[in-house]
């Protein structure tokens, strides 16, 4: 059982990285003047989604989280910028977060987990926060440049390091006091990527829990029969 386990977890992990990359690749390889879009919060969204799921892994299986948390940490550690106080977090599984610090505080990857997941999921468009004082703190996300396939921007990161626009702050707004956080989904979606792998929790043989609806919610009262006669033709 556990190796089938394994198996459907890489097997999962494969189609997530794989149709970023051939996604991606696609994009970068066509011409601005024949792309109208460069795939921006798309690829942001599958970059959450890999977070999310890798996060939904190390939550059934011990010290699997810190072992990934240990892993992105060594590809950036801006990731875990300690912020100045908690920002919403997800209540159903925990995030990478900083390994040995005191969890007190939110760190960077919760913030854009929130507003990235969350806006792109429902409204496809990153949310923004309302600070105190009248500002805010946005998030821009950047997309596939022609040219630059994940090859590139993966030997790029391994030959001299993170990107320097890659989690970069910048002040905008009418009054210079809104926080503007630049986020460069490929390079996110290659640390996770990179980070999964290195840490083993593709081996742990943890399984992603399955959706469950909460109880006394009435849906899908019908069995294969009655759903297998209603859709077929002629049936409407």
């Amino acid at each position: 059982m556990i190796l089938d386990e394994r198996a459907h977890i890489r097997t999962t992990f494969r189609f997530l990285t794989n149709d970023f990359e051939c996604a991606w690749d696609a994009m970068a390889r066509t011409p601005d003047a024949v792309a109208t879009g460069r795939g921006n919060y798309l690829f942001a969204l599958q970059a959450m989604v890999l977070l999310e799921w890798a996060s939904r892994l190390c939550h059934a299986r011990g010290t699997a989280l810190e072992q990934l948390s240990f892993a992105l940490e060594q590809r950036n550690p801006r990731y875990f910028c300690q912020l100045p106080d908690v920002v919403d977090r997800p209540s159903e599984f925990d995030l990478p977060g900083p390994v040995g610090r005191s969890p007190g505080m939110g760190w960077l990857l919760q913030a854009i987990f929130d507003l990235v997941r969350n806006g792109q999921a429902h409204r496809y468009e990153q949310l923004s926060a309302d600070l105190t004082g009248d500002s805010r703190f946005h998030i821009a996300l950047t997309g596939a440049t022609f040219g630059r396939t994940i090859s590139s921007v993966a030997d790029g990161i391994t030959n001299v390091g993170p990107p320097s626009n890659h989690l970069r702050v910048d002040l905008g707004g009418d009054d210079e006091r809104d926080v503007i956080l630049t986020v460069r989904p490929e390079v996110l979606f290659l640390d996770l990527k990179v980070a999964i792998v290195e840490s083993g929790v593709l081996e742990s043989g943890a399984s992603v829990a399955g959706f469950k609806r909460p109880q006394g919610v009435k849906a899908w009262q019908f069995d294969s029969n009655a759903i297998y006669s209603a859709l077929s033709p002629g049936s409407n």
